[in-house]
C-alpha cells in the first residue's frame, strides 16, 4: 500500500512515539475488540530487534512487572510457550502464561496470554528504516466480552503495561550488547 492510505494520518513510522485508540475492531463473530496501538523507533536492525522479542526470556529485562520467564514449550515460532512471575497484583495472580500465535521473522510477532480468560493478544509489527533502525508497532487487542468486566479489566491492564513498557524496550534494544 502506497502512502495514498495514510493520506491525513501521517506516517506512524516517523513520529517518535504514538498512541492512539484504534478500536473497536468489527470481529467476524459481531463481538467488537478494545485496540490499542503504538510506534516506537528503535536504533536496532529488524533481525536484532526481532530476535530480541520472539525470545520471551528477556521479558524480564524491559517489563518490569514480570520477575521471571522461562520457556515452557518448544524452542521456537508459533507454539513456543512462556511461563512468567508477575509483580503486579492487579492481575489477580502470580503466575502468567502466553504462547506464540503469528511468527514471521522478522517483521511480525504475535501472542495470546492463555493464562487470563479473554486471551488478549499483542502482535509486533517491524519495519526496517536503515540498516540499524526499526519501527515497532505494537498492537494490543482485548476481546470484548459482555459480562466478564473483571476479565476484561485485567486483560485491558496487560496491554496498557505492554505500551508502557515500549520506551524500555527502546532502551534495552539501543544498550544490547552484541546488537548491531
Amino acid at each position: 500500500m502506497g502512502t495514498e492510505g495514510n493520506k491525513g494520518h501521517g506516517d506512524l513510522r516517523f513520529r517518535g512515539m504514538e498512541k492512539r485508540h484504534v478500536g473497536p475492531e468489527r470481529r467476524l463473530d459481531g463481538a467488537d475488540d478494545s485496540v490499542h496501538e503504538r510506534t516506537i523507533l528503535v536504533g536496532a536492525s529488524i533481525t536484532d530487534a526481532f530476535d530480541f522479542l520472539a525470545d520471551g526470556r528477556h521479558d524480564p529485562l524491559w517489563l518490569p512487572w514480570i520477575s521471571r520467564s522461562h520457556l515452557e514449550e518448544f524452542g521456537g515460532g508459533v507454539g513456543a510457550a512462556y511461563a512468567q512471575v508477575v509483580t503486579d497484583s492487579a492481575f489477580g495472580q502470580p503466575d502468567f502464561a502466553y504462547r506464540v500465535v503469528h511468527y514471521r521473522r522478522p517483521v511480525m510477532l504475535g501472542i495470546e496470554v492463555v493464562s487470563l480468560v479473554l486471551h488478549p493478544t499483542a502482535t509486533y509489527r517491524l519495519t526496517p528504516l536503515e540498516p540499524t533502525s526499526t519501527a515497532i508497532t505494537l498492537t494490543g487487542a482485548v476481546p470484548n466480552s459482555r459480562g466478564a468486566e473483571p476479565d476484561q479489566g485485567a486483560a485491558q491492564h496487560w496491554v496498557g503495561l505492554l505500551l508502557e513498557g515500549l520506551p524500555s524496550l527502546k532502551a534495552c534494544l539501543e544498550g544490547w550488547p552484541g546488537l548491531s
